[in-house]
């Protein structure tokens, strides 16, 4: 089949691996470079350099599986990143909660007294938040999880709520109503098996954009245009046809919309008898974010004992994080989340605006409607907001999904799933 895929981030790229030599594809990007949040970017200070991840940067094994088996197809290298957490307010000189790191100095804020309480209260939430994995539930909310819970109100309202809400991008109060699986997945699944061991992710060596050139470069019969912007997509005399700007027509037998819910919904607008698809569409929230790279110290925890590599600072009702990246070249430097705040940084060298999914029981009701619309004259649909949360191993399930019909013979299928 003649297959376009529009979209070439992690699922569009991930859909055309796996529909490849099987059919003729045509994979359609608007910008100049592949990837889209797999992203990385050179800065320099002083002389020295190294590289960002702005959209993320770390990877969680017990997360990813199908990610990882594919950076290992690919030859694509890891490092181990231990990470750590701190979680406090604004205007207090001393951290809510601070989990251990393997450096001694680390005892002194662990030990702190109420501080083991703490790990041990919030390690209990954390324990109710993964049997919602069990039972398969997305539609809890974070509050009805955490309310019930018997642990110090202090938990609740100074560490759990404002990590989930610098977590998803959004302000405490929103952060409440977001899906209590979905708000707490990154906690409840890199957490170690002991309350004072340290957090074990793995980094990309050369950064997240690292896999990309390998991914192409195993491509076949796959076409890569880049800098397209499209006009529309119709349907006409049994075929798909994509209309650029330019005014060219290109005709495929499928078409994969590997783009976020927003974008999709933007594409199929104009076609007739999709009133509820796009009705479905429409019920993925999304929301911006914006991410400064910078050397300003004083974005991090007053005390020095207190930094991690995971930074979170709260003023009550919103909470945003700051990322220490130590180990991306020849100098350390932060990475900010302001999405809230006039504050900037200074020394600043760069800075981004993203778009997530705000991961609320309707997204999900959203995302349990979507099968039944796939492959409906062949229009699928890839992204991270098909499966799970927003992540690349979400992304990659959605390519599976739709390469298990179109090439359920396929060896690389086999090989990823």
């Amino acid at each position: 089949m003649r297959i376009a895929v529009i979209g070439a981030g992690i699922a569009g790229l991930a859909a055309a691996l796996l529909l490849d030599s099987a059919h003729e594809v045509t994979v359609f990007e608007r910008s100049e470079r592949l990837g889209g949040h797999a992203r990385t970017e050179q800065i320099t200070h002083g002389g020295r350099r190294a590289h960002v991840n702005p959209a993320f940067g770390y990877v969680a094994p017990a997360m990813y599986p199908r990610f990882i088996r594919l950076l290992d197809l690919l030859g694509v290298a890891r490092m181990p990143a231990p990470a750590s957490v701190t979680l406090g307010s604004g205007t207090s000189a001393r951290a809510a909660f601070v989990t251990p790191t393997l450096s001694p100095l680390r005892a002194t804020p662990v030990l702190a007294p109420g501080s083991l309480g703490r790990l041990l209260a919030v390690r209990r939430v954390l324990r109710a938040a993964r049997a919602l994995d069990d039972l398969d539930d997305w539609r809890t909310t974070l509050e009805d999880l955490v309310e019930p819970q018997p642990v110090p109100r202090s938990v609740k309202d100074e560490v759990l709520y404002p990590w989930a809400a610098a977590l998803s991008g959004v302000r405490i109060a929103e952060a409440k109503g977001f899906s209590a699986r979905a708000a707490l997945t990154y906690p409840v699944h890199v957490q170690p098996e002991g309350a004072l061991r340290p957090f074990r992710l793995q980094e990309l060596e050369g950064g997240v954009e690292s896999y990309v050139a390998p991914l192409v470069e195993s491509l076949h019969s796959t076409t890569i245009r880049t800098n397209v912007e499209l006009l529309s997509l119709e349907r006409a005399d049994g075929e798909w046809r994509l209309v650029e700007t330019s005014g060219d027509r290109h005709g495929f037998d499928a078409v994969v919309l590997a783009t976020p819910a927003f974008e999709a919904l933007a594409l199929v607008k104009t076609l007739a008898g999709t009133a509820h698809l796009r009705a479905v569409l429409d019920k993925f929230p999304y929301g911006s974010t914006r991410v400064i790279v910078h050397s300003d110290t004083s974005w991090m925890p007053r005390r020095r004992t207190d930094w991690s590599v995971y930074n979170a600072r709260h003023d009550g009702g919103e909470c945003e994080a700051t990322i220490w990246c130590r180990h991306s070249g020849e100098f350390d430097y932060f990475k900010s989340w302001a999405s809230f705040t006039d504050a900037r940084p200074s020394l600043v060298h760069a800075e981004f605006e993203f778009h997530h999914p705000r991961l609320t029981p309707g997204y999900y009701r959203a995302q349990a409607a979507l099968p039944a619309l796939q492959g409906d004259q062949g229009l699928w649909f890839a992204g991270s907001y098909i499966e799970d949360v927003d992540s690349h191993e979400s992304g990659i399930g959605s390519a599976i999904r739709i390469a298990e019909r179109l090439n359920p013979s396929s060896a690389m299928l086999a090989a990823v799933r």
